[in-house]
């Protein structure tokens, strides 16, 4: 057979009439800037059309800036690693680089084995499976990493990028000081038995409180917003220090006597004056009607307004006597003990209040802003009918036993059911969704009525015969069909996985996805036996019944698993 392979037209020699490895064509005469002749064009689909006719299909082939590119063969599948293919069994793509083995991990453009070699930021180290310090691979038993430099011996504490032993030294601002065990004040390491460090500053002895920078005793000085004051132990007034018994601090002003009360900045005594919002008053413990002080027996405050004489009750800013005037709505009515309309008083034996409006005579029932006796009229959406003690229907009145109201219109007869607006016998009709259907007495479809006994209603639509199962909108029998999210399958009392009906005997469902042999584990879309092979995190590994590290199985009686990575060592701790 002739091809045209890279240019040439060379002789092909097929075996067993199918291609047994992949391979690349190339038309030199094609670029991106020129498409092809009419000529071209036919010749590069003859040879297309030759090497499908020969053992491939168009769909596992790929055309990427004029090269066409089989992806995958007959024996077995291949991948794409740039614009080259290649078999993953034998070969590792990283970042578009190929390298041999297959199967391996990847750092940066190079493939390798975890077990012989460990991946550092895109640098490679040995041997396998070990920690990293920056680009370099390290033992935590025999070296400490800090901030990326590593130093000897491991199991150690940082300072900064150094490594100590804190038994030893002691690490102060990322400065090494010797001995250990000690505090630090800055850069220099104390003895607080000795020592105080403030804010920085070290001073004698130890033990002591701070002020500030300053070190000091509690018992023979006061320390104020970082002022320090004698004698000690007393309170604070800003930055004075003073004593409650002698002295009375209001918002950090300091006045005398002590043990006072505060008015503003102003001490003052609670027997003599009184505070009225800030404002001293003469007189000791008065009511306050805003900022002045006065005495109930003989005054009487009305939202801010002083009235006399005292204990009234008040109508808006003025008071009164409820036995002598009555307040309606901040109006003063007479005479008192009186029912408010509004802003009118009235008495309720001879006159009704509706909504604001007097009605004469009283004691009566109330029609929107008209008085009526329920024995003569009727009331219906605030309109008055004739006579009493109806229904309604909307704003007309009926009687029950002549008339059906149905959604506000009036039927005849009486005491029938209704169907939207209109009435109508349960024996002889049947309503559905507002629609009447002949005969009653029947079950609904929608608009339409039907027996069940004879069909089968599936979501608004009627199927025959009645008394089957439904898929969707059709109606089925469980014994010889499987209904699965909406699609009918053959044959009956199966299990789904989708829309597909199966045998969980023959076949196992994963995540949506039928896999050959029944009753297996899944991982991921795919089954698998547990005695072969493990699953984790969605990645099949062999053999079966091993341990899980991220997605790589593991033997524990030979590895460890750390944070996600497989160690030789025995333990994790470092």
């Amino acid at each position: 057979m002739l091809l045209l392979l890279k240019g040439k037209l060379v002789m092909w020699k097929l075996k067993s009439s199918r291609l047994s490895y992949s391979e690349v064509f190339k038309w030199p005469f094609a670029s991106k800037d020129r498409s092809l002749s009419k000529n071209e064009a036919d010749l590069s689909l003859s040879v297309v059309s030759l090497i499908s006719i020969r053992g491939f299909n168009m769909r596992f082939m790929l055309c990427i800036h004029a090269l066409i590119v089989i992806l995958r063969n007959r024996k077995g599948d291949a991948a794409l690693c740039g614009e080259e293919t290649y078999n993953p069994d034998f070969k590792t793509c990283c970042n578009g680089t190929l390298s041999i083995p297959g199967g391996q991990w990847c750092c940066g453009n190079e493939g390798y084995d975890p077990d012989l070699k460990t991946c550092c930021r895109g640098v490679l180290g040995s041997p396998g499976w070990q920690t990293c310090c920056g680009t370099q691979v390290f033992n935590r038993k025999l070296r400490t990493c800090c901030k990326g430099t590593l130093s000897s011996p491991g199991g150690q504490s940082c300072c900064d990028t150094k490594s100590y032993d804190p038994a030893t030294t002691t690490c102060c601002s990322g400065v090494l000081i010797r001995p250990g065990k000690q505090l630090c004040c800055g850069t220099k390491t104390y003895d607080p038995a000795y020592k105080t460090c403030c804010n920085g500053k070290l001073s004698s002895p130890g033990r002591q409180s701070c002020c500030g920078t300053n070190a000091y005793n509690k018992a023979f000085k006061t320390c104020c917003e970082g002022e320090l004051s004698s004698p000690g132990r007393q309170e604070c007034c800003g930055k004075e220090a003073y004593s409650p018994a002698f002295k009375t601090c209001c918002k950090r002003t300091l006045s005398t006597p002590g043990r006072q009360s505060c008015c503003g900045t102003k001490a003052y005594h609670q027997a003599y004056k009184t505070c009225c919002n800030g404002k001293l008053n003469a007189g000791g413990r008065l009511s306050c009607c805003g900022t002045i002080a006065y005495h109930r027996a003989y005054k009487t405050c009305c939202n801010g307004t002083l009235n006399t004489p005292g204990r009234r009750s008040c109508c808006g800013t003025k008071a009164y006597h409820p036995a002598t005037k009555t307040c309606c709505s901040g109006i003063l009515n007479t005479p008192g003990r009186r029912s408010c309309c509004g802003t009118k008083a009235y008495h309720p034996a001879s006159k009704t209040c509706c909504q604001g409006v007097l009605n004469t005579p009283g004691r009566r029932s109330c029609c929107g802003t008209k008085a009526y006796h329920p024995a003569y009229k009727t009331c219906c959406g605030g309109v008055l009918n004739t006579p009493g003690r109806q229904s309604c229907c909307g704003t007309k009145a009926f009687h029950p036993a002549y008339k059906t109201c149905c959604s506000g219109t009036l039927n005849t007869p009486g005491r029938q059911s209704c169907c939207g607006t209109k009435a109508y016998h349960t024996a002889f009709k049947t309503c559905c969704s507002g629609t009447l259907n002949t005969p009653g007495r029947q079950s609904c479809c929608g608009t339409k009525a039907y027996h069940p006994a004879f069909k089968t209603c599936c979501s608004g639509t009627i199927n025959t015969p009645g008394r089957q199962s439904c898929c969707g909108t059709k109606a089925y029998n469980q014994a010889f069909k499987t209904c699965c999210s909406g699609s009918l399958n053959t044959p009956g009392r199966q299990s789904c996985c989708g829309t597909n009906a199966y045998n969980p005997a023959f076949k196992t469902c994963c995540s949506g996805t039928l896999n050959a042999h029944g009753r297996q584990s899944c991982c991921g879309t795919k089954a698998y036996n547990p005695a072969f092979k493990t699953c984790c995190i969605g990645t099949l590994n062999s053999p079966g019944r091993q341990s899980c590290c991220g997605s790589i199985a593991y033997r524990p009686a030979f590895k460890t698993c750390c944070d996600g990575l497989l160690s030789e060592q025995r333990s994790c701790k470092k």
